[in-house]
């Protein structure tokens, strides 16, 4: 097996020739890097496992390294330790809000350097395994639905082209008004399931949690708020939503990954209760997501299948192509460190919470 690759960056020409005899003595393949950008260029050729990174040096500093490395999906899920001599300019709850997976306070001793380069090269294998269990898992999950999500809202498609072509100069109007309302809603169901196929594709890439910069409060809500809006548009059902709970809450969460979720669940419960009754969405100062309606609900083991990203009462509610959206929520709030949970009574209705990480609030 070959030796764990370390990339150690800093501008003490000192720490460089400490670091790499320790390391190498270890067994360790180490390569150097005097600048942020000599380094960028460095772990772009290497691909290394771990980076040990100065915080100050001269032009770009660590910090800007750390982004820089963060942003390029090749390096994003690379294992990286800041490291500094002045704990007041920089501090490890500060490394770790920008991304960095460990920090070290200089001066380092032997010990310390082994003790954390061992711990992240753990970590490192433990990410990769984690990511195949989780690609093996999404590969077995998509056999399962996409089938059915794709070919539901594709015969449809099919099957009312078929009668406008044949039949259209036949029937009135209202009729062909009908027939076209649902072509559209079958269109966009299956744009929607394509879309969600590719985002899952794309999760394949980064899938465990990487670092978000955090929505601004009224971005948050603006954003619930109209997605909330349009999915109850979709469903004609704009006057059985309440969203006057939606507070503006900055949240440590991509955009799209919010948007995602937000829809997903919004359409779940709409999908799942009656015209006329209420579904509510709101976000409270805790980072606390709530959707309720007032629907049929499901018992714990059906949710339970649901976490599992199983799909249920199939040849009961054949047309709820919820399957695939419901799997990509799960991933999101995997990946963002959200936690989801459910309060559901068959009859009586479900509230669907999830629980995201709150900028500037303390985990």
């Amino acid at each position: 097996m070959a030796a764990p690759t370390i990339l150690i960056v800093d501008d003490e020409v000192s720490i460089l020739t400490v670091f790499s005899l320790a390391l190498r003595a270890e067994g360790y393949e180490v390569f150097t890097a005097d600048s942020a950008m000599s380094g960028l260029e460095t772990a772009r050729k290497l691909q290394p496992r771990l980076i040990l990174c100065d915080v100050h040096m001269p032009g770009t500093d660590g910090k800007g390294l750390l982004q820089m490395l963060r942003a390029d999906p090749s390096l994003a899920s690379t294992q990286i330790v800041l490291m500094t001599g002045n704990p007041q300019a920089a501090t490890p709850r500060e490394g770790m809000e920008i991304g960095a997976d460990d920090f070290l306070l200089k001066p380092v001793d032997r010990e310390s350097l082994l003790r954390c380069v061992a711990a992240r090269l753990r970590r490192a294998d433990e990410r990769e395994q984690a990511e195949a269990r989780l690609l093996e898992d999404i590969r077995t999950d998509l056999r399962a639905i996409l089938p059915h999500e794709l070919l539901t809202p594709l015969s449809g498609v099919v099957g009312i082209t078929r009668i406008l072509r044949e039949d259209w100069r036949n029937l009135p109007p209202p009729e062909v008004d009908d027939l076209l309302a649902s072509l559209d809603e079958s269109g966009a169901r299956l744009e929607r399931t394509l879309r969600n196929y590719l985002h899952l594709v794309d999760l394949q890439d980064a899938p465990l949690a990487e670092p978000a910069a955090p929505i601004d409060a009224r971005d948050a809500a603006d954003l619930l708020g109209a997605m909330a809006h349009a999915v109850a548009e979709r469903h004609h059902r704009a006057e059985d939503l309440d969203a006057t709970a939606i507070g503006p809450v900055p949240l440590r969460i991509r955009e799209t990954d919010l948007s995602v979720i937000a829809e997903e669940l919004i359409e779940n419960a709409f999908g799942f209760s009656m015209r006329g009754s209420t579904v509510r969405v709101a976000l409270t100062c805790d980072g606390c997501l709530t959707v309720s309606d007032s629907g049929r609900g499901m018992d714990p083991d059906k949710f339970r299948a649901i976490r599992a990203f199983k799909q249920f009462d199939r040849k009961d509610f054949e047309q709820q192509g919820l399957g695939l959206g419901l799997l990509l929520a799960h991933r999101i709030a995997d990946r963002s460190e959200a936690r989801i949970s459910l309060d559901s009574e068959p009859g009586r209705g479900t509230k669907v919470t999830v629980n995201f990480l709150v900028s500037g609030m303390k985990e």
